[in-house]
């Protein structure tokens, strides 16, 4: 819940900004495939969304419900941690035992468009 505000990812291939007192939805947006995690982080207004039979996060931004970054992951991973100290998320790659680590934020406060770092968990 955010201002009043949930984000619901649904199996349709969408985010919905749903607002809570009312039941209304308030905006959405389409996402590449059927949702298995998400994870807001109300710092950024992002909304990361796993989609794990595609491979891909997408990163939502939720104050102008569009999708503003696409990262080819793997085929079914969706498990992410984030690593507040150095603003990380971690997505856990189960067919090759490794996990993606991309930053979450830059001095600009945009995503950073680089690709994800592929291997054991390091940080740079």
């Amino acid at each position: 819940m955010v201002g009043g505000r949930a984000f619901v990812a649904c199996d349709g291939r969408a985010v919905v900004a749903v607002e809570l007192a009312s039941g209304q939805e308030l905006s959405q947006v389409s996402i590449f495939g059927e949702p298995d995690a998400v994870w807001y982080y109300a710092n950024r207004e992002r909304l990361y969304v796993a989609i794990g039979e595609a491979g891909m996060l997408e990163v939502v931004d939720t104050r102008a419900m569009a999708v503003v970054q696409q990262l080819e992951t793997e085929r079914r991973a969706h498990t992410t941690a984030f690593e507040a100290a150095r603003q990380r998320l971690a997505v856990f790659l189960p067919n090759s035992c490794r996990a993606a680590v991309m930053r979450t934020c830059s001095r600009t406060r945009r995503a950073v468009r680089s690709p994800m770092h592929r291997g054991g968990v390091r940080h740079r």
